[in-house]
């Protein structure tokens, strides 16, 4: 599904508590001993507010983040990582 489809069907449809969209995919983080491969989610803002988690600390997204075409990105991390 497309991006301005996922808009369309989270504004109109009204069954559903919430929507948020998701896609996979893989980038490098660099710094320190090289360069690594990750796993990343590009996600829609309110996608950790459609899944009812809070980060354990830090913040998830803010409102602004998601509206903005050409916004700085923000990343959240996981244990994992």
């Amino acid at each position: 599904m497309s991006y301005a489809d996922y808009r369309d069907l989270a504004g109109s449809v009204s069954v559903f508590t919430g929507a948020a969209g998701y896609s996979g995919f893989m980038g490098t983080v660099t710094g320190g001993a090289g360069a690594e491969p990750v796993f990343g989610e590009i996600v829609a803002g309110n996608f950790f507010q459609v899944l009812g988690v809070a980060p354990a600390i830090g913040r998830t997204f803010l409102p602004e983040e998601d509206r903005a075409p050409d916004a700085r990105a923000v990343a959240v991390l996981g244990y994992g990582f």
